[in-house]
């Protein structure tokens, strides 16, 4: 026992220090990555997404939550070699993962949920929503094989076939649910955190490090778990539950997860969670506070050839007039993000023809 106890634990840190580690280094190889996101081609470009503020953030997290909790795997088996449930998190985790990965890079966005996919099918069109639906339900079947083989469960046929239906949905739905939720910064790392809790001692320890480990950089909407680390990370937390709990506790975990599944075709989650007091500030928890900008700041724009292209601000961003400060600037603010314009666009575009060098200087001295 002290020794099951220990490989959970050091399964769990040995992911979230490669998680933080990692991610820490890939936020720091791109410090200005909204920036440099227009210059990228090829597949560099495919690895930036735009988040649901309009910021540029780099999807190196997912990949990054992978591997470490493929190493976290790992350890928690070399220090018990007698754990034989770290296989099927690790085979049910690598396989998300990378057919997340595919859609990441490679998907499209013309069909969105499980009829819009559907409904492409009956047209002829197999999208890359479906076949991450197939990939993820075929390494799901294949981690509840593995399910199988290390639970003492029911000698006939019938009855370990039904187990096993039971596994892969339970195992497949958890990793499209969390992908569903990752739409904000940090909610489906906390998501993970708080249904792999409970079951760090059946194989979910890895998970969770990675989470946790990823955490800051989400937090920061700097980087994104995406199909990827959502898919990875949601699997193996479903196959920790498929190991842990007994048919009954299966069976309505199964359900709620498909439920919920279901409920995505027509509910918005982010909808829900904003409408819930206790659930927006659990959403909100550990996000950066608002950033106090000033007037003169906002003259840190970036200045196409043509004229002045709107001017975003960090998400959260709140307007502060400082004393004497000439109000030009007309403020817009949606959801978390603001955009702040000129006045007058015409006076400011004759203003740059004679002064592009000037300006320049200001924006590479200016401080927001």
């Amino acid at each position: 026992m002290p020794r099951r106890l220990l490989a959970c634990a050091a399964s769990g840190v040995a992911a979230a220090f490669v998680a933080a580690i990692a991610n820490q280094r890939a936020v720091r190889a791109r410090p200005n990555i909204a920036a440099q996101a227009p210059q990228m081609t090829g597949v560099a470009s495919r690895w930036i997404r735009t988040n649901h503020a309009g910021a540029s953030v780099t999807l190196a997290e997912g990949p990054i939550a992978v591997v470490a909790l493929l190493v976290g795997t790992g350890v928690g088996r070399l220090l018990d070699n007698s754990d034989r449930r770290s296989l099927a998190v690790a085979v049910a985790s690598a396989g998300s993962g990378a057919i997340g990965a595919y859609d990441d890079l490679y998907g499209t966005t013309q069909a969105k949920g499980f009829r819009g996919h559907l409904r492409a099918l009956s047209s002829g069109e197999v999208t890359s929503g479906l076949i991450k639906v197939l990939g993820v339900g075929l390494s799901a079947g294949a981690a509840a094989a593995l399910v199988q083989r290390a639970r003492p469960g029911c000698p006939k046929p019938l009855c370990r076939a039904v187990d096993w239906l039971l596994d892969t949905a339970l195992i497949a739905g958890t990793a499209n649910l969390t992908n569903l939720l990752d739409l904000r910064p940090g909610r489906a790392a906390k998501v993970i955190i708080l249904l792999g809790s409970g079951l760090v001692g059946f194989g979910a320890a890895p998970a969770v490090g990675a989470a946790i480990g990823s955490l800051p950089s989400d937090l920061a909407a700097r980087s994104m778990l995406g199909d990827c680390g959502a898919n990875a990370l949601g699997a193996a937390v479903g196959t920790a539950a498929a190991q842990a709990l007994p048919r009954r506790s299966r069976l309505l975990a199964c359900g709620a997860v498909v439920a919920l599944n279901l409920a995505s075709e027509r509910v918005s989650f982010t909808d829900v969670i904003e409408r819930t007091a206790l659930l927006r500030r659990l959403d909100q928890l550990g996000r950066p506070g608002p950033r106090q900008l000033f007037l003169h700041d906002l003259l840190c724009v970036e200045f196409l050839e043509q004229g002045l292209r709107l001017l975003e601000l960090p998400a959260g961003g709140k307007i502060a007039r400082p004393p004497k400060a000439e109000p030009r600037l007309v403020v817009a603010c949606q959801d978390d993000v603001c955009l702040a314009v000129l006045v007058d666009l015409a006076e400011l575009e004759r203003a740059l023809r004679g002064r592009k060098k000037g300006i320049a200087a200001h924006r590479d001295g200016c401080r927001a």
